[in-house]
């Protein structure tokens, strides 16, 4: 091929790509303590896209914390609103959006997620994550019930029941251990590119 011939094919797909970034969302998904919505604001800012934080659309809609929903109503009227969350978020196209760590585990969410996005997994590993979420557990809602000194273990435990959905979903798995938000935006913008030029 010619070399002009392949800087028009080369063009071509990279022009596909733009059109499908700006259609398909990138959805950030992975435990908590990867780095979701602050490395979800980065990669926003870089690519000029919308940034939702699905969490906090799930408490504006409710008008409630997430952790009033899980006490007052349990983890299976949360996960409705999650979903009916999610519905409302993918309506504009071309947005980064954070889900929540269960949001990619639910077979509702899964049906949402797979045609109108590109989903990477931001991971870490158990120390990193657990240095970053130690002093916060107590209000995460998934590990409520856990005693003071149990939280950590049962936490872990939590990680480790959710890394094999996280990782069958994924279309891509960016670490963020022992780098910057920068970096680790970085990564998944690119990973973003890629996934859309190989569509």
């Amino acid at each position: 091929m010619a070399v002009g011939s392949a800087a028009g094919a080369w063009r071509r797909k990279w022009d596909e790509a733009v059109i499908n970034t700006t259609r398909r969302h990138l959805y950030l998904a992975g435990f908590m303590g990867t780095g979701k919505t602050v490395v979800g604001r980065e990669v926003a800012r870089r690519l000029g896209r919308p940034f939702i934080d699905l969490d906090e659309m799930i408490e504006l809609i409710a008008h409630r914390r997430i952790a009033d929903i899980f006490r007052v109503d349990g983890e299976e009227r949360f996960r409705q609103l999650e979903s009916h969350a999610l519905r409302l978020a993918v309506v504009a196209p071309g947005s980064v959006i954070a889900l929540g760590g269960g949001t990619p585990l639910q077979q509702a969410n899964q049906s949402i997620l797979a045609p109108t996005g590109y989903t990477v997994l931001l991971t870490g590993d158990w120390p990193t994550i657990w240095a970053r979420v130690k002093d916060t557990i107590a209000e995460r809602p998934m590990l409520a019930g856990a005693t003071a000194g149990d939280r950590q273990a049962a936490a872990q435990q939590l990680w480790m029941a959710r890394k094999p959905g996280y990782e069958s979903m994924a279309q891509a798995v960016i670490e963020t251990s022992g780098r910057t938000v920068a970096d680790v935006a970085d990564a998944v913008v690119e990973r973003y590119i890629f996934l859309a030029t190989v569509e």
